[in-house]
């Protein structure tokens, strides 16, 4: 049978793992994302391509609401 130092210290161990992947997994992911977005756009067509802004952006000011 386990003693509680043992279950104490499995206790800590799951928490702390359960925080670092808290702290390290948003990083994670966005750096992961954006890697398999540079293959999927390397290894796609060439005729694949974002259609151009047709807005003027820069008249707009930052808050201004968009009805």
């Amino acid at each position: 049978m386990a003693t509680r130092p043992t279950i104490l210290k499995a206790g800590l161990v799951i928490a702390g793992m359960c925080i670092g992947s808290y702290i390290v997994r948003p990083p994670l992911y966005w750096h992961i994302m954006e890697g398999l977005v540079a293959v999927s756009h390397f290894s796609s067509s060439s005729s694949f391509a974002c259609p151009s802004c047709t807005g003027d952006c820069f008249s707009h000011p930052l808050l201004h609401p968009h009805w």
